[in-house]
């Protein structure tokens, strides 16, 4: 008959217990992946906390990319932030990441506007990275934005994306701020269009009432317009318009220009004298349909998949959001 020590059935129920205990931890610890969640970042620069982009606008993007077959390079701007704007400081720092701008680009801009030249600097950078790159408006490329745009292969207009009309700021160092060089030229315009109606409606009412040749009664108008409108056009700062002229006919040469790769110089021609001078102000929707009307080739629709990314982009271009660059995942 086998007589177990006390001391040894101790160890033995010991060692059981320490046995269950293992098995029972092993079976409730989590599977180690090895692997971490994945952050990403902005190639060139974000304002967003700690240089990290949201995960869920990291995948709207992705899914973009995978539907257009081609490297997003976004220009995201909120114009408070720096490279806010479109500006020789965002141009300089492009130009040390040129070597890195994808050759298959579909660039996403959502961007205020900002100078004419840095504008057009940035879309002939973009250009000679990828000669046609697609440009993508989710919500707006207003002002020298258009121009970047402008100067795209192809430009896709989301459902709720439109351009604006092409205006260009300058720095006013009297009034120490920026002004928009539309406002003043077209003030001028609709003063000279206001002069010639107020003319021929004073001598239609004149001719009814008067009964008197257009001899006698022209002179009479002309007096009569030249002293209501007189004092108002002693109000405008010739050298102020001039100014302005000159930045929007730049702007208007640039577009010609930009165009030109995809329309002949005549055309091109056209429709940048179009942007510029056919609407009444700085802010104008310019939306697909308008777009079309301009001119039929001039944008084209997304597919019914990447509108509906490009309405999600939406979502976070509504936050003041700044962006330039490729995503890439951080290291």
């Amino acid at each position: 008959m086998l007589i177990w020590h006390p001391a040894l059935v101790f160890m033995a129920v010991r060692k059981r217990k320490r046995t269950v205990q293992k098995k029972l931890i092993k079976k409730k610890a989590p599977k180690n992946t090895g692997s971490k969640s994945k952050i990403f970042t902005a190639s060139v620069y974000t304002n967003l906390k700690d240089g990290h982009l949201p995960l869920k606008l990291v995948k709207v993007i992705q899914a973009l990319e995978k539907s257009l077959k081609k490297k997003v390079f976004m220009v995201i701007q909120n114009g408070k932030s720096p490279y806010g704007q479109l500006d020789e400081t965002l141009i300089q720092r492009l130009r040390k990441e040129v070597d890195n701008i994808p050759r298959e680009l579909a660039l996403l801009i959502d961007s205020p506007g900002g100078y004419a030249i840095d504008a057009y600097r940035l879309s002939a950078l973009l250009r000679k990275a990828s000669p046609k790159y697609l440009a993508l408006v989710s919500r707006y490329a207003k002002s020298a934005a258009t121009l970047v745009v402008l100067g795209a292969g192809q430009i896709m207009l989301g459902s709720f994306g439109e351009l604006g009309p092409l205006d260009a700021w300058y720095y006013d160092p009297e009034k120490e701020e920026k002004v928009s060089a539309l406002n003043e030229v077209q003030a001028l315009e609709r003063l000279h269009a206001f002069s010639l109606e107020a003319i021929d409606s004073t001598m239609i009412l004149l001719g009814k009432r008067a009964n008197k040749k257009i001899s006698t009664l022209l002179p009479l108008s002309l007096d009569y317009i030249c002293g209501l409108l007189k004092p108002i056009f002693e109000k405008i700062d010739v050298v102020h318009y001039t100014r302005s002229s000159r930045v929007l006919l730049a702007a208007e040469e640039y577009a010609t220009r930009l165009l030109s790769g995809r329309y002949s110089k005549k055309r091109a021609a056209v429709i940048a004298r179009h942007l510029t001078e056919m609407y009444p102000e700085h802010g104008f929707s310019i939306d697909i349909e308008e777009a079309k009307r301009i001119d039929a080739n001039l944008v084209v629709a997304p597919s019914e998949e990447q509108d509906a990314i490009m309405k999600k982009i939406v979502e976070y271009l509504e936050s003041d959001i700044t962006i330039i660059g490729t995503i890439e995942e951080a290291k």
